[in-house]
C-alpha cells in the first residue's frame, strides 16, 4: 500500500575541515504524494496500533510549520480513517497545505490563532464535545517513538557513528532517535542505562519550546 523509501542514502559532505554524514531521509515519500519526511512510517505504525479505531474520527492538530495534516489525511484515506485536522485559521497558514488535506478527504477545522498549549487544549476540547479521538499531538505514542530507536540503531549497526545532530521540532522524532543511539552506543554497560522515551520527548518539548521563545526575543 506504502511503497516507502525505507533504504534512503546516507551521503557525505564536507562541512569546514569536518565530514558530515547526512541521512537523506527527505527522499523517504519514494513516489508517493506525500512530504519530504521519514515520519510516515511512524504515523502509519500509530494508526496501526490498535490504540485507534475506524469507528469513530479522528482529530489532529497541524500547526502551520509541520507537514503532518498533510500526511495523517494521506495516510488515513489509505487506511479508512475518517480524520478532522485543527489548524490555526490564519492567512500565514500555506493554502497548498490545506489543499493536500483537503485533497485526501480529510475535513479542516479551523481554530483561533493563539498559544501552542491554548491551541492544543481547544482540539482537545473539540474532540471531547464531538467523541473523536485525539491523535497524541506531534505523534508522541509509543509505537512512533519505537520506530525511530530502531531506525537509528540499524543506522548504527552499519555506521556506528560516534556524534548526532538532530534537526528537531516537537522533540517526540528525536527522543526516539536519541534512545536508539543511545542504546546502541551503551550496550556493554553494566547494568544498561535505559531511557523512558515519553519522558525524553517532553523534555525535548519544553527544550525546544524555550530555544523558540529565545530566538523570538532576538
Amino acid at each position: 500500500m506504502f511503497s516507502f523509501n525505507f533504504d534512503t542514502p546516507i551521503e557525505k559532505y564536507t562541512c569546514g575541515e569536518n565530514e558530515v554524514w547526512v541521512k537523506r531521509d527527505d527522499l523517504f515519500n519514494g513516489d508517493l504524494d506525500l512530504p519530504p519526511w521519514a515520519k510516515m512510517e511512524g504515523i502509519r505504525r500509530v494508526l496501526e496500533s490498535g490504540d485507534l479505531s475506524k469507528d469513530k474520527p479522528i482529530i489532529h492538530l497541524s500547526v502551520r510549520v509541520s507537514y503532518s495534516g498533510w500526511a495523517l489525511a494521506y495516510m488515513g484515506k489509505e487506511l479508512g480513517f475518517d480524520i478532522k485536522i485543527a489548524h490555526p485559521d490564519s492567512k500565514n497558514y500555506p493554502k497548498e497545505i490545506l489543499e493536500k488535506i483537503e485533497q485526501y478527504g480529510a475535513e479542516l477545522v479551523p481554530v483561533k490563532p493563539n498559544l501552542l498549549d491554548i491551541v492544543e487544549t481547544y482540539t482537545k476540547r473539540v474532540a471531547e464535545q464531538m467523541d473523536y479521538q485525539m491523535m497524541p499531538y506531534a505523534f508522541n505514542h509509543p509505537a512512533y517513538i519505537d520506530y525511530f530507536c530502531e531506525r537509528m540503531k540499524t543506522i548504527q549497526e552499519e555506521y556506528d557513528f560516534d556524534n548526532i545532530v538532530l534537526n528537531a521540532g516537537s522533540g517526540v522524532t528525536g527522543a526516539g532517535i536519541l534512545k536508539g543511539f543511545m542504546d546502541y552506543d551503551l550496550r556493554n554497560l553494566t547494568p544498561p542505562l535505559t531511557l523512558n522515551p515519553s519522558k525524553t520527548a517532553k523534555s525535548l518539548q519544553k527544550s525546544t519550546k524555550n530555544c523558540s521563545k529565545f530566538v523570538k526575543s532576538l
